[in-house]
């Protein structure tokens, strides 16, 4: 079955984007699966297709014909998973490293949403389907070799309460990474848009302003120092870091730019010399806090660093 809405541009909306204007008239569709819904043709304007740039104008007239999710295009898969927390609304997982998010162009399986499938079809459970085919339930992600806390959730309510509160930065989530160098700051905060590398695809890259590209976005995170080290005659630190947004490696890119490299994360610049035999970007997610999307109760998670991070702290403390 497809759902078709119709919509008309008034005054107000005029000179928006379409894909961000769409994504803000409809709280059941992310700004991902507008642009998906685009590129695929099931959005028109004015009877013809577009681009997801497209600005839109007074009295253009909006078709979204939308396709009924189709969760069973993935298949569930008996992957462990370390559910921290876990109602009738959310869960809320401690995700392992080499876990990918989910499925993308190359990848589709073993990732966390195929993960979450097996849990909730095994517990008579459901997700949220607004991110559409490849991403139910997901409301924010992290990168694979990320470990830590992510919420999925469980219903549409609580996916868009979930969402808005990361919106407008009252879910505060909190990540612990040890990097190369010493941080001369206790504090320190890094405001750079982040868009595509021009030379290196697969890679982000910071700029000094929006107006370099057209492509960039906004991003800000903030740091706060731990601890500091020698090891070997080298030095290292501890840093907490907290986002303002959530951009594709955006602490990772950050730090980057500060020539502070996260310990082994090769791909923005970290060493391969150090001796500690990790095979991952040593970035957790450590904390977060939230509203309940249903009972407005202030939730509170931590969970401990992984064993590869405590052994390379222990490694310094020794």
């Amino acid at each position: 079955m497809i759902e078709t809405r119709e919509l008309v541009i008034n005054e107000d909306q005029q000179g928006n984007r379409l894909d961000s204007l769409l994504a803000e008239l409809e709280a059941d569709l992310s700004r991902a699966y507008v642009k998906e819904l685009i590129e695929n043709s099931s959005i028109l304007v004015n009877a013809k297709t577009t681009k997801a740039s497209y600005k839109v104008k007074l009295g253009d007239k909006i078709v979204l014909n939308i396709p009924e999710s189709k969760m069973l295009d993935l298949i569930p898969e008996n992957i462990p998973l370390n559910i921290v927390y876990e109602d009738d609304e959310f869960m809320l997982i401690n995700k392992q490293a080499g876990l990918v998010t989910h499925p993308a162009p190359g990848v589709d399986s073993g990732t966390l949403v195929n993960a979450v499938l097996y849990h909730v079809e095994r517990t008579q459970g459901k997700l949220s389907n607004i991110n559409g085919v490849t991403r139910p339930g997901i409301v924010h992600r992290l990168d694979k070799d990320t470990t830590g806390l992510i919420l999925v959730a469980k219903t549409n309510n609580a996916h868009q309460a979930l969402a808005e509160q990361i919106k407008n930065r009252s879910c505060k989530r909190s990540y612990t990474c040890i990097v190369q160098g010493k941080f001369q700051d206790s504090k320190l905060t890094v405001s750079r848009p982040i868009g595509r590398h021009p030379k290196e695809r697969i890679k982000m890259h910071s700029f000094e302003s929006l107006a370099e590209s057209s492509n960039l976005r906004h991003a800000r995170t903030h740091f706060s120092l731990i601890d500091s080290f020698v090891y070997k005659s080298r030095t290292y630190s501890l840093l907490s870091a907290t986002l303002d947004t959530g951009r594709t490696h955006q602490i990772r890119v950050h730090l980057s730019s500060l020539n502070k490299p996260i310990v082994g994360d090769l791909l923005y610049g970290a060493s391969n010399k150090d001796s500690f035999k990790v095979n991952r970007p040593l970035l957790h997610s450590t904390k977060i806090e939230f509203f309940h999307p249903v009972t407005k109760e202030l939730m509170k998670f931590n969970t401990d660093l992984p064993e590869d991070m405590k052994r390379v702290l222990a490694l310094f403390r020794d």
